[in-house]
């Protein structure tokens, strides 16, 4: 063997060596790595309401639950009569303006809260809602419409301007429940027309629509919008039976 060829030969095995060092090394060779990822988990959110009262007979007594269809009165002068509607915000609820629609028939023969009966003294449905923290906030073809400005289960104040407080259940996660009004008085004296009376009717009907996405027009800004403005005409436009009067 030359040695050229001796030469070829040494240096071919030692790259040999070499490399099998080299695989050696790095198979042992441990590497600082890490990993992270980030997933989303959405829910849906929702606005929720019920509204009940509870179940009375003809005269007005209270029976055992509730109904979500009204009652049927028989209206006697000088009689008190148990209506209770309630506004329950369901559990999981976002917060929402409530607004509630009355269209009251026999307003002109209830008796007012200066006025006394057989009851003693007593207050009209207006004047129950101003207690439990509703306000007048228009009046549309259709009856009425109140906002819910108060603090749940306290007697409100009437005066000041309106400040509609937003309900919701999503925080404690129960069922919130916002009373309208009581009952109804008839008064003593009252003179009935059948042909006013004899189909008359209380009718409630409630609406709720979230806080979030509404907000105030900026200050000094020519006819200036309130958030709860914007709710209402989001829920004109999403319940046009509001102004019409037909069936929801």
């Amino acid at each position: 063997m030359t040695m050229k060829k001796k030469l070829l030969v040494a240096l071919a095995a030692f790259a040999c060596v070499v490399a099998i060092v080299a695989i050696s090394v790095l198979s042992t060779i441990a590497y600082f790595t890490s990993s992270a990822v980030l997933s989303n988990t959405f829910t849906i959110g929702n606005v929720g309401i019920t509204l009940t009262e509870s179940k009375v007979n003809a005269e007005g007594v209270k029976q055992e639950g509730t109904t979500t269809e009204g009652n049927t009165y028989r209206l006697v002068p000088g009689t008190t009569y148990v209506k209770d509607p309630v506004i329950t915000v369901t559990k999981g609820s976002e917060e929402s303006y409530l607004f509630v629609m009355i269209r009251n028939d026999i307003s002109s023969i209830e008796i007012a809260k200066d006025d006394t009966n057989a009851e003693g003294e007593t207050e009209t449905i207006e004047e129950q809602m101003l207690a439990n923290g509703w306000k007048l906030y228009t009046s549309v073809s259709t009856g009425n419409v109140y906002i819910y400005c108060g603090n749940i289960g306290e007697t409100q104040t009437t005066a000041g301007t309106l400040q509609p407080k937003g309900v919701g259940s999503v925080a404690g996660g129960v069922d919130v429940q916002v009373p309208v009004f009581q009952n109804f008085t008839v008064k003593a004296d009252a003179v009935f027309d059948t042909n006013t009376f004899n189909a008359a009717t209380i009718m409630v009907r409630a609406f709720a629509v979230q806080t979030q996405g509404f907000e105030d027009d900026a200050e000094g800004t020519e006819n200036r919008k309130f958030a709860y403005d914007k709710a209402w005409a989001a829920l004109v436009a999403a319940y046009p039976y509001i102004h019409t009067g037909s069936a929801a």
